[in-house]
C-alpha cells in the first residue's frame, strides 16, 4: 500500500512540475513576444535589418530609420478607429535596430 501512495505523489509531482514548465514557457513567449505574437521582440531588438527582413520577410513600410509590419485594423466591434497598426522598428545607423513599438501609420 505504501508503494501506492509514494507513486501517486510522484505522479502529482511530475504533473505539477509539467504544468509550472508549461505556464513559464507561456510567460516567457508573452514577455519575448508582448507587441505581436508573430513578431520576437527580444530577437529583433540588436539585430540587423536584413536578418530581420531575411526571418519575417519584406517590410511593408519603409519610412527614414523606420521599418514596419502591418499587424490589423484597429475595426473591432467596440470602439473600432479604422486605422491600419504597425509593429515598427527604428533602425539605428548601422542597420541594428534598437526598438520595437506598435503605432498607426504616420498620418493616421
Amino acid at each position: 500500500m505504501e508503494n501506492t501512495n509514494s507513486s501517486i505523489s510522484y505522479r502529482k509531482l511530475f504533473i505539477l512540475s509539467v504544468a509550472a514548465i508549461i505556464v513559464l514557457l507561456m510567460i516567457l513567449f508573452k514577455l519575448s513576444h508582448s507587441i505581436s505574437i508573430r513578431y520576437n521582440d527580444w530577437w529583433i531588438i540588436g539585430n540587423t535589418v536584413e536578418a530581420v527582413e531575411s526571418r519575417y520577410g519584406q517590410f511593408d513600410k519603409n519610412i527614414g530609420n523606420k521599418r514596419g509590419y502591418y499587424i490589423s485594423s484597429g475595426n473591432s466591434w467596440v470602439m473600432p478607429d479604422h486605422l491600419s497598426w504597425y509593429y515598427w522598428m527604428k533602425v539605428d545607423e548601422n542597420g541594428i535596430i534598437t526598438e520595437v513599438y506598435i503605432d498607426s501609420s504616420p498620418g493616421g
